[in-house]
């Protein structure tokens, strides 16, 4: 696991307008991609709620572009949801924690990120849990559930039962040459089966363009035939 570097006096680096762009997914709920990992966002009757913050520096442009899309409503961001501590989507905690923002992510994602936290800035007022944590507001329901550790033991994946939506993190990837001889393809293809558990149709990963179930379906049965394969 790449365990996240929070520089919590960090300054934003410049970043190109056109860094990030951002795409409705379904109603009420929007991607936006480049600068670190994909960020989804999700609008409710009550606020923002935020999944992964992207890489360090990037916080000035996210918030550019959640303006953009909350031009209309301006409503405030509520809470921001880590599906891991990795650094493409922790980098801008500090600026969260300054902002007043609640950091909701799995306890042991938690220990990871405070092991980098600079003690003379803000600390971030975590929500931790251990297998599920449900956010309701405004009519809308955000389940963040640890499926299996699969790619670190703080991994998260966030659902949105009434778009039937899941945020994937790191679970849905290419699958590296290194892995068909690693022990951690069982996990993996444990914590797929738990998310397919789940009734959705669009999963979001955490780079890339959206897929469908059929996808993580396929992927499942490419790491369950690799890891049969593997030597005894």
């Amino acid at each position: 696991m790449v365990l996240a570097s929070v520089a919590l006096a960090h300054a934003d680096t410049p970043v190109p307008a056109s860094a990030m762009s951002a795409q409705l997914v379904k109603t009420g709920l929007y991607l936006i991609e480049g600068g670190g990992s994909n960020t989804l966002v999700r609008f409710s009757a009550s606020g923002l709620i935020i999944v992964d913050g992207k890489a360090p520096g990037m916080y000035r442009e996210l918030m550019s572009q959640v303006r953009k899309l909350n031009r209309l409503s301006d409503l405030r961001v509520r809470v921001l949801i880590l599906t891991s501590a990795d650094e493409d989507r922790s980098g801008n905690l500090a600026r969260f924690a300054a902002a007043g923002t609640p950091i909701a992510v799995q306890e042991n994602a938690k220990r990871d990120l405070e092991r980098n936290l600079n003690g003379e800035a803000r600390a971030p007022s975590f929500v931790t849990y251990e297998r599920e944590y449900s956010i309701r507001m405004g009519g809308v329901e955000a389940r963040v559930l640890h499926v299996s550790p699969a790619d670190g033991d703080g991994n998260s994946v966030v659902y949105f039962p009434n778009l039937k939506v899941v945020a994937l993190g790191n679970l849905y990837r290419p699958v590296p040459a290194m892995d068909t001889a690693s022990p951690g393809l069982n996990d993996w293809a444990k914590a797929l089966a738990g998310v397919l558990e789940l009734d959705f149709d669009l999963a979001v990963p955490s780079h890339g363009a959206s897929v469908t179930r059929a996808d993580v379906v396929a992927l499942k049965a490419k790491i369950e035939r690799l890891a049969a394969d593997q030597p005894k």
